[in-house]
């Protein structure tokens, strides 16, 4: 349907339904009423309200009508900031941002959304909804009424009280960002950079954090300094000496954060002094108020807080949150908090291991050690995390790298070692993980460190992935505390026990024109689900402890098997019931009992 066609079926249901012939709104008095929007029609439309009187509510449409649904605005309305849902320019806020409509019935749209307008008024005359829509969505109206070209506060604060003093540190554009304390905030800095010595060159300064019993309305946000020490007080004196205590420590302007809970969780906001460093009218010169009169430093808290807090203009300044609890999960996922505290070793960062070091990095994992001893090349590119920047470097301390700057919050460190030298001069590493991920590709490396996983007690579940040829089927073996170790599965040179697949006529491994060099050739595409299936593996392992040893493998689909020439293993429907005839996800227990692990439980008996 056309933008056209859409707007004489409004136009036609309009004058049915309201029984007059609305006024329709030109060009030209959209662009004065509306001028930072892309108004293209609309009508003006009176709606009689309860209280006597009647208002004018604008139905308005945007060139992409009807697929686009149309705003609706209130002429008649009362200044900035004193109804909710009503924006500055009268615009009504009804549905969310993400909203949907029928395209194919656009009269019966604006109409609805009329209705909706004339039932937001009525609430809003009554007075009901008032307060608790600005205190439960205060992130919205402060935006609203915060100071429009202001730099924003970058938080790496965790949201919640108590009130507390913390850090703030400014870059040359005036930007901010704030954390907890120095430590935090230097090592986010460098990680974020991608060089150590942005710690020695970091200068921060005291910053407040105030956590408020409710999210203010906008008659409460802060004018001028003294209206902070008002607010603040609402949080009980806890706060207000916060507040004294940074006026007391700063001779710059101060930041102050106030926090609260809203509908949809914690929010913060901000508001910065403008009292410090006047420009002098006479001579030019830099002024200092807060301490004019006081040869000595500091000044008394009281006499600090009065000038800081002063009648002097506050910025109101909006704060986007980079902590951890927010960009994993928006500070909704229940599982975050022990997943920042967890530790995992990734051993093995190649095409499989580094991309489920990123996924294991991107689920909130707070420390991460990443153990490879192999360079970037060439021929690793094309299905590997890193790119061609980083070919001749150590994956894994390049991984490293890479993941400090995309997740500064995050302790990552890259260990350039082989298994052997890992367990040898850093068993620590191992020691202190709460998940080992295992992906080497090399039996000697991994019955190694199987070898010393059973001799230690297996404290830490250990995860092992490898795929069969061309990535038809993928393997993530747990091993737990209890039931089978790796060399369960596998023949003393490392031959699986249990594949997924068969070939009947021979396997599909190929050699590079190089002595030895063998490889299989499939993408990043067919990669792709042994990353999910070893990724959510880990994740399961590292937040559930299996009790036992347990297998999880996938198979391609059905289709991809027999085009290849291979066929599932006997094995594997033996094992288990559910081998999916389309291909899909198959779990089995791990076989238990070998010599191996059979003599280490002997012994500790």
């Amino acid at each position: 349907m056309t933008s056209d066609v859409a707007v004489q079926l409004v136009d036609e249901r309009l004058a049915a339904d309201l029984g007059i012939v609305p006024e329709r709104l030109d060009a030209g008095r959209l662009r004065a009423a509306y001028p930072r929007r892309a108004f293209v029609d609309g009508w003006r439309i009176p709606v009689d309200c309860s209280d006597g009187q009647t208002r004018r509510v604008d139905l308005l449409i945007v060139s992409a009508f009807p697929a686009a649904y149309p705003r609706t605005a209130l002429v008649d309305r009362p200044d900035d900031l004193e109804w909710p849902h009503v924006e500055g320019d009268g615009v009504m806020c009804l549905l969310p941002i993400h909203a949907e409509v029928d395209a194919g019935d656009p009269a019966a749209v604006a109409v609805n959304l009329l209705a909706r307008s004339a039932r937001l008024i009525e609430e809003l005359l009554s007075g009901d909804i008032v307060e608790r829509d600005f205190r439960e969505e205060f992130l919205t109206y402060w935006f609203y009424g915060s100071d429009f070209g202001a730099p924003k506060v970058r938080s790496l604060l965790r949201p919640g009280g108590p009130s507390r003093m913390v850090r703030v540190w400014r870059d040359r554009a005036g930007a901010m960002t704030v954390a907890e304390d120095a430590a935090t905030l230097e090592r986010w800095l460098a990680n974020l950079s991608g060089s150590p010595h942005a710690r020695k060159t970091c200068r921060h300064e005291p910053a407040a954090l105030v956590w408020l019993p409710t999210p203010p309305v906008p008659a409460d946000y802060p004018i001028i300094g003294a209206n902070v020490v008002t607010l603040a007080a609402t949080a009980g004196p806890g706060a207000s000496g916060i507040v004294e205590e940074l006026a007391a420590a700063t001779v710059d302007n101060a930041l102050v954060v106030f926090g609260a809970e809203g509908r949809g969780g914690a929010g913060l906001i901000a508001v910065e002094t403008t009292v410090a460093h006047r420009r002098s009218g006479a001579r030019g010169g830099t002024e200092h108020p807060l301490t004019q009169g006081f040869r000595a430093a500091p000044l008394p808290a009281s006499v600090a807080a009065s000038r800081m807090f002063s009648a002097a203009p506050m910025r109101r300044l909006q704060v986007d949150r980079a902590d951890a609890r927010w960009i994993h999960g928006r500070g909704r996922d229940p599982r975050i908090e022990r997943l920042i505290a967890s530790t995992v070793v990734v051993i093995g960062c190649g095409s499989l291991g580094s991309s489920v070091a990123a996924r294991l990095a991107r689920a909130g994992v707070g420390r991460l050690h990443l153990v490879d001893n192999d360079a970037l090349a060439w021929s690793n590119v094309g299905r590997h995390e890193l790119g061609a920047d980083c070919v001749g470097f150590n994956k894994a301390k390049a991984l490293a790298e890479r993941l400090r700057r995309e997740f500064p919050h995050m302790d990552v460190a890259g260990h350039d070692l082989g298994m052997h030298v890992l367990l040898s001069h850093h068993e620590r590493l191992l020691i202190d993980a709460d998940l080992i991920v295992a992906a080497t590709g090399s039996w000697g490396a991994e019955g190694a460190l199987d070898r010393w996983h059973v001799a230690t007690g297996r404290n830490a579940p250990i995860v092992y992935g490898w795929l069969e040829d061309l990535a038809l089927a993928a393997h993530a073996v747990t091993i737990s505390k209890t039931g089978g170790c790796l060399r369960c599965g596998f023949g003393p040179t490392g031959v699986p026990l249990l594949p997924a697949l068969d070939w009947p006529s021979g396997r599909t491994e190929h050699e590079e024109p190089a002595c030895g060099n063998h490889y299989q050739p499939y993408g990043a595409v067919e990669l792709g689900f042994a990353v999910d299936l070893v990724a959510t593996t880990s994740l399961n392992a590292l937040l559930e402890r299996p009790a036992e040893s347990v297998e999880h493998v996938w198979l391609t689909a059905r289709a991809n098997t027999v085009a290849a020439g291979a066929m599932l293993a006997e094995t594997l429907t033996r094992r288990s019931n559910q081998v999916p005839l389309g291909g899909g996800l198959v779990t089995a227990p791990w076989p238990k009992g070998c010599e191996h692990c059979t003599n280490a439980i002997n012994l500790a008996a």
